[in-house]
């Protein structure tokens, strides 16, 4: 079992094509989705997301992202999925820019689940045909349907 399926819902935190310009629209855009399933002002999901990122880029070298954040006053970890319209400037080892994003909201007192999801994300993103597969979906249902079926290659040693 993946961590990351279960944190999406079609109609609700799946982005495709989201026409946005800048990592600060971008930010904007996913703090609104993640405020909503964490119970909490966007603008603290916003200020938490570019705080993290000042600490470095979280950009993985393969035109994607994982911009995400350790959150006080959130209960259960939220994850947004986007693939933007156009690549934005987003920087990562090797990279510029990048087209697509799970945006990762921890609760701050859980460190397991923030690894765990984190893990799950970049494992997935590794995958170049993964990746196509994303940013070549026609629905946001099609795009759950490509991580529901992913499963970590050490899935052996991993506690469920």
């Amino acid at each position: 079992m993946n961590h990351i399926a279960p944190l999406l819902n079609p109609n609700e935190n799946i982005l495709l094509d989201l026409d946005v310009s800048s990592r600060k629209r971008l930010f904007e855009e996913v703090s609104q989705v993640l405020a909503v399933s964490a119970g909490v002002p966007p603008q603290s999901v916003f200020d938490a997301l570019i705080a993290r990122e000042k600490l470095g880029p979280t950009g993985l070298g393969c035109r994607a992202g994982i911009p995400h954040a350790r959150i006080n006053g959130i209960v259960d970890p939220g994850l947004c999925l986007v693939r933007t319209k156009q690549p934005i400037d987003y920087e990562g080892p090797g990279q510029t820019t990048a087209q697509l994003f799970f945006a990762v909201a921890i609760p701050e007192n859980n460190p397991e689940a923030y690894l765990d999801i984190l893990s799950d994300v970049a494992g997935f993103l590794r995958d170049k045909n993964d990746r196509i597969a994303l940013m070549t979906a026609n629905s946001a249902k099609q795009a759950l349907e490509i991580i529901s079926a992913w499963e970590p290659a050490d899935n052996s040693a991993r506690k469920e």
